[in-house]
């Protein structure tokens, strides 16, 4: 028995996957979202094994959905479009629908999805976003999904001034000063964010290199950064080598 739930905008077309999926006999059909928000919110909470997603949906879309995961479910699009293909297969996506979905897509889609379940566990590796930056195709992090108390918004990276853990908890910090958590750690993000754009300083802090205001040696491969936003922060020498590069042109101390 797979634990699914459906993440679509259109209230037609999750009544008609809502009644196919009843005549499935392997599925249980879990939770239903109607916009990636609250399809976040679904997986953390239910920790589906499938997700029913569409891609064009308002707010966020179906491939900014899926780098919002920690860890990343099968995946199977619904979609009224069919130019989404290859970037949905390059995703890993278990199949690409094409609305109205019939049954017989939804049995030979989990035909599919028992034959390849018996190998999940040699794939597993390459199966997390968080892995799947090698992929030429992959695309880095460049919105962040975060609640702000019933609603939730995305964070465009150009508006990110550093990221920082505390606690076991992963903070970002945007313009405005009001952090909030996120759900990755850093050592994801380390993985997930573009290198272009942001740099880790610390074994705590990642920041956005285009907000840095001013930084000076302080001796012993450690530097002190100045944010544009007036955070001071303290660099560790583990990180010397890649901010001389990044920040100072590789320049000597």
């Amino acid at each position: 028995m797979y634990k699914a739930i459906l993440v679509e905008d259109e209230v037609h077309s999750r009544k008609r996957l809502d009644v196919l999926l009843k005549q499935i006999p392997e599925v249980q059909l879990l939770g239903e979202a109607e916009n990636g928000f609250q399809g976040l919110e679904l997986v953390k909470k239910l920790k589906p094994d499938l997700v029913f997603l569409d891609i064009q949906m308002p707010g966020m879309n179906g491939f900014e959905f899926i780098q919002q995961l920690d860890q990343l479910p099968m995946i199977i699009f619904t979609t009224a479009y069919d130019h989404y293909a290859l970037q949905a297969f390059d995703t890993l996506a278990i199949d690409y629908l094409l609305k109205p979905v019939t049954l017989e897509q939804l049995q030979k889609t989990f035909t599919k999805i028992s034959s390849w379940r018996g190998m999940a566990k040699k794939f597993q590796p390459i199966l997390s976003p968080l892995d799947h930056q090698g992929h030429p195709l992959a695309e880095y992090l460049r919105r962040f999904s975060i609640r702000y108390g019933s609603r939730w918004v995305l964070i465009d990276e150009k508006d990110v001034v550093r990221f920082f853990s505390s606690e076991s908890l992963t903070y970002i910090v945007p313009e405005d000063g009001v952090e909030r958590i996120v759900s990755f750690s850093l050592q994801d993000l380390d993985k997930k964010l573009d290198p272009e754009v942001f740099l880790r300083v610390h074994r705590s802090v990642i920041i956005s290199i285009a907000k840095v205001k001013d930084i000076k040696s302080l001796g012993s491969s450690r530097f002190q950064i100045v944010m544009k936003d007036g955070a001071s922060i303290e660099t560790s020498r583990s990180y010397c080598e890649n901010i001389r590069a990044v920040l100072l042109g590789r320049e000597k101390e």
